[in-house]
């Protein structure tokens, strides 16, 4: 993994210790540097950044998120196996312990508002 630190260039994050608790910060674009960033570093149309605090000075920067999945066979693996353990056991059809169970009549003699009668369909 790459521990270099790739700054969000053309963005400014601000964080105000005055603002209320809901705002985390403030972000200005300059927008020349910004767009060149985002050409420079897309991947597939999207670029991702962290909005990280410096833990000495309490700044609020951003930085581009380089991390990318891993591409070995182990996902594929756990899916395939998540998806025969779905159609291997629930999957169309439901087991005896998972079916609903006969509920007793509903009657309304202790619901003071209703004016309906309780019919037995049989």
């Amino acid at each position: 993994m790459d521990n270099d630190i790739i700054f969000a260039e053309g963005f400014v994050f601000k964080r105000d210790p005055e603002a209320a608790d809901w705002k985390i910060c403030g972000i200005s674009v300059k927008v020349s540097e910004a767009v060149a960033f985002l050409q420079a570093h897309e991947v597939d149309g999207w670029v991702n950044l962290d909005v990280l605090r410096a833990k000495t000075s309490g700044k609020v920067y951003g930085k581009l998120d380089t991390w990318t999945p891993n591409q070995g066979t182990a996902g594929k693996e756990g899916v395939a196996q998540a998806k025969t353990e779905v159609v291997g056991t629930t999957l169309g059809r439901l087991r005896e312990d998972m079916k609903p169970k006969e509920a007793p009549p509903f009657i309304d003699d202790d619901v003071p508002f209703s004016n309906y009668e309780y019919r037995t369909v049989v």
